[in-house]
């Protein structure tokens, strides 16, 4: 009988050793799944808000796209044309203002008033044409001249008398 406790004691010793081992590797791989379901609601958190950060990008992208697409839809480059240039002979009163505002160019800008363009416009944001278009100011510039002359004739008399128009 002693011989069966002795065994009984060292398989006892043996059994709390490996207790005490699949204890401690329990707490360790519990320890190890805590990290990493830790871990792992972080990765689904990150990737939430790379989905956002995502979406937040395309949806720049496309309000990118459509503001080229108007900018592209409602701009175009000017055609280059042929600038005609005041010639005395003819007396021609369009450009002959056109001359004494501008010297005929469409960029010219007065320093002192701002005023802009063939017929120099004042302020020259009310023209609303670029300052490259000839087309575009002459036929602002000729409507104007309608609404306050009624010809360029009449024009070309007010600047002779005024200095300006």
């Amino acid at each position: 009988m002693t011989w069966l406790f002795t065994v009984s004691t060292r398989e006892a010793k043996e059994n709390k050793g490996e207790l005490q081992k699949t204890k401690t590797k329990l707490e360790k791989l519990e320890e190890t799944k805590t990290k990493l379901e830790k871990q792992n609601q972080q990765n689904q958190e990150t990737q939430k808000q790379l989905e956002e950060i995502k979406k937040q990008i395309e949806e720049l992208k496309q309000a990118r796209a459509n503001k080229v697409r108007v900018a592209s839809a409602t701009y175009s480059a000017p055609k280059p044309i042929e600038v005609p240039k005041y010639q005395p002979a003819l007396e021609n009163a369009k450009l002959f203002i056109y001359e004494h505002e501008s010297g005929n160019r469409t960029d010219a800008i007065n320093a002192s008033s701002g005023a802009c363009g063939l017929g120099q416009a004042l302020p020259c944001s009310k023209m609303g044409c670029s300052l490259s278009d000839y087309a575009c100011q002459d036929a602002w510039f000729t409507n104007y001249m309608k609404n306050r002359y009624g010809t360029w004739e009449n024009a070309k008399s007010f600047w002779l008398s005024h200095k300006w128009w």
